[in-house]
């Protein structure tokens, strides 16, 4: 997260442009309630089975995600475990887009919480990578890094900023462009030794 306007913006933007929502004007300076409205809905509700981190990856469906859970038969488990150990391996150099999924689960067991000593406070909600209870509550955030970019740049440091060009929610492209520095190279496609963008 870069800069909290300007990621929306540009998120909002990218995911028009992959024809995965309807999009707001973004050309006042005052975006209205309703496309925020939309624009919130849209985040929360109008990606239906897309990975918002993989656009092009197959998503991780629930049934399969959830089909190692205790309440399933033994001998069901263990060969749905056995199908994602291969899967595993098979993609230990690639993307799972189960792996969220997995790591909820790990982190909310209680010998893991108490291995990590966590959880010492009794919250009473479960661990997420990504906490609506946070979101809502957490204050002491910066709404954009934009300023501290600007500092560690004047001290002389280099900021190396990416983003996957199939990631609908790091999109920095937006965010950059504010900080007024002149390009020096164009943008253009990184490829590997053999020739692969």
């Amino acid at each position: 997260m870069t800069d909290n306007y300007y990621d929306n913006v540009g998120t909002v933007t990218y995911c028009w442009t992959q024809a995965m929502i309807s999009s707001c004007n973004f050309s006042s300076a005052n975006v209205s309630n309703a496309c925020n409205c939309a624009m919130s809905y849209a985040m929360n509700h109008g990606f239906g089975d897309i990975n918002q981190y993989n656009i092009y990856t197959p998503s991780c469906h629930a049934s399969f995600a959830a089909s190692g859970s205790s309440t399933a038969p033994s001998r069901h488990r263990r060969a749905v475990q056995r199908l994602k150990d291969t899967l595993i391996r098979r993609r230990s150099n690639s993307y799972n887009p189960c792996m969220e999924t997995y790591a909820e689960k790990y982190y909310n067991r209680l010998d893991v919480q108490r291995a990590m000593h966590a959880k010492t406070t009794r919250i009473p909600y479960t661990w997420t990578a990504c906490s609506d209870v946070l979101f809502k509550t957490w204050s002491d955030s910066e709404l954009s890094m934009l300023p501290t970019y600007r500092m560690l740049i004047k001290a002389g440091i280099r900021v190396w900023v990416f983003s996957g060009d199939t990631d609908s929610v790091t999109t920095t492209r937006f965010s950059l462009n504010h900080l007024g520095r002149k390009t020096k190279i164009r943008w253009y496609p990184w490829y590997s030794a053999d020739g692969q963008v």
